[in-house]
């Protein structure tokens, strides 16, 4: 069965969850998961290396922005930022990039996004135009050599976190293991407490860039207000709070969700009580044409 990871983005409004399923080659597909219901919405595959570290969701979920990189020589553009309706890839806007040192955004507003371009790569391709309402605007971030941990992960994923209540632990050294892994240690953290609960939750990564690896090693960790760990699930691709309380996360290419109870007793092992969602690792690349819907702002 086919090697991928997960990359999940919770929707401010609670209501859904858009999931990047990505590898075991550069193709990535893009779904929904309702939260009301646990239904998991295909949607679209594209044909190229998308960050979710560099995406984000519109408050309702309805639309996301992300970086895609694709590097064939047919390609007119070898990176690219675009807003797409979820669960859908098509690009509603585009703006060509070039390099990876700058790309995707943030939603500020439902229709107020910031752009994370240079001055000169503000402009959006022919034949794109937003539509009455919309904003675009540059966002001001950067990394700071004062503040190695802001680069780690990412600006964007950095600033998105907090903006959703994260609180993000400072002070950050790196170290080369085998020429391939750049390891982080102590391990770049993210924590949120639970929703009406005391737990906290404790997103960690390890390290970038291995070879023949996930690009980002992480870990999950749930512990008490006294800091006793309850559960500690490594290989986590990522994990977030539902609005009730239960635990969403993504490990070995399966969706799971912890109910808000069994967040809060420790556990032996790391999947114990998780209830299973879906199963995206056979799930292979099928070209789809977007719908009506996806072509509609």
């Amino acid at each position: 069965m086919a090697h991928c990871t997960t990359y999940g983005i919770l929707a401010r409004d609670g209501r859904s969850v858009a999931v990047l399923r990505r590898g075991p080659t550069r193709s990535v597909l893009l779904l929904r998961w309702w939260l009301g219901s646990d239904e998991i919405e295909q949607g679209q595959w594209l044909r190229a290396q998308v960050a979710g570290e560099r995406a984000d969701l519109s408050p309702d979920g309805t639309h996301l922005i992300y970086l895609a990189g694709d590097w064939r020589p047919s390609r007119e553009y070898r990176t690219y930022t675009v807003i797409s309706r979820v669960p859908f890839f098509t690009a509603l806007a585009l703006w060509p990039m070039g390099d990876t040192w700058y790309g995707g955004g943030l939603f500020a507003t439902r229709r107020h996004v910031l752009l994370h371009h240079r001055h000169d790569k503000m402009k959006m391709a022919p034949g794109f135009a937003l539509p009455k309402g919309w904003r675009i605007e540059q966002a001001a971030l950067h990394c700071s050599a004062r503040r190695p941990e802001s680069c780690y992960g990412c600006v964007i994923e950095r600033a998105r976190l907090i903006r959703d209540g994260w609180l993000a632990a400072d002070g950050i050294t790196q170290r080369d293991v085998h020429g391939s892994l750049v390891a982080i240690d102590p391990p770049l953290t993210y924590s949120r407490l639970q929703p009406g609960g005391t737990t906290w939750l404790h997103w960690l990564t390890h390290g970038l860039s291995a070879a023949n690896t996930p690009s980002h090693l992480h870990s999950l960790r749930l512990a008490n207000s006294n800091g006793r760990p309850l559960r500690q699930i490594d290989g986590a691709d990522w994990g977030d709070f539902a609005p009730g309380g239960d635990l969403l996360f993504g490990h070995g290419g399966c969706l799971y969700r912890l109910p808000e109870t069994r967040v809060q007793t420790f556990a032996r092992e790391p999947l114990e009580d998780a209830r299973f969602i879906a199963d995206l690792r056979p799930l292979s690349f099928r070209r789809r044409e977007p719908t009506r819907e996806a072509m509609r702002w």
